[in-house]
């Protein structure tokens, strides 16, 4: 073999290294997806189960409701239309329980199967389960950990380095083939020469016309190049967006949490009053059911404020290359 077909083999060798780099890189985005989807359908599902007990309750209170809108109408206290509305109301209620256990039965046969479980598999999750707070750095060392660490941009850059090998492998096509050669020799036919000898020695050859298959080899692997320097430019600049906007969420939804927390502390006195007031007989069974079933909502809305923010945090680890598991 021609000696200078090393220097080929070792660009070779490179791309090839580049290429189980890049496996492995693919390897922990696919790990990072399944996670950070695990996480994602276990929040919904709880929230799910907040948002049905909260229209459970809220049912619980239109039927409350119909019930002393048909007396008030029988009595002649209030119109006809009053327990109408009273009854549409019940049904809505119905229609948003409904459409909350499909939506949570759909949740725990996608978890399932993300879990590589049946479908079928049923799920007894821990209702007092609260979001996980999750460090994140600030914003512009966000930025950096993400041009640093990302895994999409480690997998373009080593890209970029197997184009930089084939590069180098079509410019040492240009190499001429050097091969060395030994022999060892007998010879009886001169009397005044050994009879045992070896020769060594090298030969040259280089190919001068090869109907610009190089040259062409040689342009292709400097296009590849190029497209991999192009992505890694375009993948920086949208990871630098795209960490922008996630923070940019989390401050929103840090105030969402905020209102939120006021706004259970709200419901809860009125709820507590509601109940001093139906004891005193000052307030109607309805208007005590109602300040439950609006406490229960303010209760779901809190949580999916709480999740919303953890999964946010979660995203921008993952951007940055420090998906927590």
């Amino acid at each position: 073999m021609p000696l200078t077909q090393l220097f080929r083999i070792h660009q070779a060798n490179v791309a090839a290294k580049q290429d189980v780099l890049v496996a492995q890189t693919q390897l922990d985005q696919t790990q990072d997806a399944v996670a950070l989807q695990v996480r994602q359908l276990y929040y919904n599902i709880l929230i799910n189960q907040q948002r049905l007990q909260a229209s459970k309750e809220q049912l619980v209170a239109a039927s409350v409701k119909d019930t002393e809108s048909r007396s008030d109408v029988t009595r002649g206290n209030a119109l006809e239309i009053a327990a109408i509305q009273s009854e549409a109301n019940i049904l809505q209620a119905q229609q948003q329980s409904l459409t909350l256990k499909l939506q949570g039965d759909d949740l725990r046969r996608r978890l399932a199967d993300l879990l590589g479980l049946p479908i079928s598999t049923r799920f007894d999750l821990d209702a007092a389960t609260t979001a996980q707070n999750i460090d994140i750095p600030l914003r512009a060392e966000a930025v950096r950990l993400a041009l640093e660490q990302n895994q999409d941009l480690r997998a373009a850059r080593r890209t970029l380095e197997k184009a930089k090998a084939g590069q180098s492998a079509a410019k040492d096509a240009y190499i001429p083939d050097l091969t060395a050669i030994s022999r060892y020799s007998y010879q009886s036919g001169v009397p005044f020469l050994v009879h045992n000898f070896g020769t060594f020695g090298f030969a040259v050859s280089y190919d001068l016309f090869d109907g610009g298959r190089r040259e062409a080899q040689l342009r292709e692997a400097r296009s590849e190049v190029r497209s991999a320097e192009v992505a890694i430019d375009k993948l920086q600049s949208e990871l630098e967006v795209e960490v922008e906007a996630v923070y940019d969420r989390i401050e929103e939804l840090k105030l969402t949490v905020d209102v939120a927390e006021q706004a259970v502390k709200v419901r809860t006195e009125a709820s507590r009053l509601a109940d001093r007031q139906f004891e005193q007989n000052a307030a109607l069974n309805s208007a005590r059911s109602q300040a439950h079933a609006d406490l229960s909502s303010a209760n779901a809305s809190l949580i999916e404020a709480n999740f919303g923010l953890s999964l946010a945090q979660a995203d921008l680890k993952r951007t940055i290359g420090q998906m927590p598991r």
